[in-house]
């Protein structure tokens, strides 16, 4: 069980807290049919899962040279069309709730950018929050610990005592370079296995309420 010394949690969002590989992977998908590309689409989930949609980016502008960049900004321009539809993850709401009521503090950690306010106010998540770190803030990516390091630092976080719950090995290895424990969301059917550096693997966002 975690320590009930009201532990932290900070949170990724796509994948843990925002149900939004569907948007990721139709957008990722959309872009190299308009180069003539054609890819599967589990097979970009699997990548994107795995590493990150950038690595997932940089990749096919080896394979096939098409400049980064452009790339990045189109898939951008695509998928922000369609964040209205991205949903919460099954208990997401719930377990804030639960976890808010009951003092433990929850923050977030992401890589997304922009659209990270309009989709968690969509999906009434926003308020859940004391901060939400994005990368308009402009830290390295992970598995770089700087936004990390940045809200362990700012609220005096007890190391011993916080945890990053992300659903990749990313996270996962973010979490270890920050000093601090992690929970891997590991939801059916799976794509990746656990890393064994985590401290909680987790099928079910309300197995959280258990392991307190």
């Amino acid at each position: 069980m975690i320590e009930m010394n009201k532990p932290v949690f900070i949170w990724d969002l796509d994948g843990t807290l925002l149900d939004s590989y569907d948007v990721i992977v139709t957008s990722l998908k959309t872009i190299y049919l308009e180069q003539g590309i054609e890819l599967d689409e589990k097979e970009i989930l699997k990548e994107v899962i795995s590493e990150s949609v950038a690595s997932f980016i940089a990749k096919m502008e080896r394979e096939h040279g098409i400049n980064f960049e452009d790339l990045r900004e189109h898939y951008i321009e695509i998928s922000r069309t369609k964040i209205m539809t991205i949903k919460a993850i099954k208990h997401a709401k719930e377990l804030l709730t639960y976890l808010n009521n009951h003092g433990v503090s929850n923050y977030v950690y992401t890589h997304r950018g922009i659209t990270t306010e309009t989709i968690l106010k969509n999906i009434d998540l926003y308020d859940e929050f004391i901060e939400i770190v994005t990368n308009l803030n402009h830290f390295k990516r992970k598995p770089d610990p700087e936004g990390l390091n940045y809200l362990v630092n700012k609220y005096h976080l007890d190391k011993n005592n916080t945890y990053y719950v992300g659903d990749r090995i990313i996270d996962i290895e973010c979490a270890s370079n920050a000093g601090i424990k992690s929970i891997l969301y590991l939801p059916e059917p799976y794509i990746i296995s656990p890393s064994g550096k985590e401290s909680y693997v987790i099928n079910d966002l309300l197995e959280i309420e258990k392991l307190l």
